[in-house]
């Protein structure tokens, strides 16, 4: 499952989604972004309806705000610390 999710992780574009050509070309297709994302969820473990559900309302924000962007690197810098603090074993 390693060598799965190491190859899913080199195929995607930088700051972008997946596309079907490996290594990546900058462009991304939707189909593939979604197929992608939902291969990580299943190996996270977290492959129900209501982390799908508020990873769309997420991405859904992330794109149609008017700060977005900014909300988006927030918020992976607030899920990066709540992740160190769970490896740490403070949360």
């Amino acid at each position: 499952a390693q060598k799965a999710v190491d190859y899913i992780l080199a195929a995607r574009n930088p700051g972008a989604g997946w596309r079907y050509s490996v290594p990546p070309d900058g462009k991304s297709d939707v189909s593939m972004t979604c197929w992608m994302l939902m291969a990580l969820l299943f190996v996270g473990g977290v492959m129900n309806l209501l982390v799908v559900a508020a990873i769309t309302v997420f991405v859904l924000l992330e794109k149609l705000a008017p700060y977005g962007a900014v909300a988006g690197r927030l918020s992976g810098v607030g899920l990066m610390a709540a992740g160190l603090l769970l490896a740490a074993g403070v949360v």
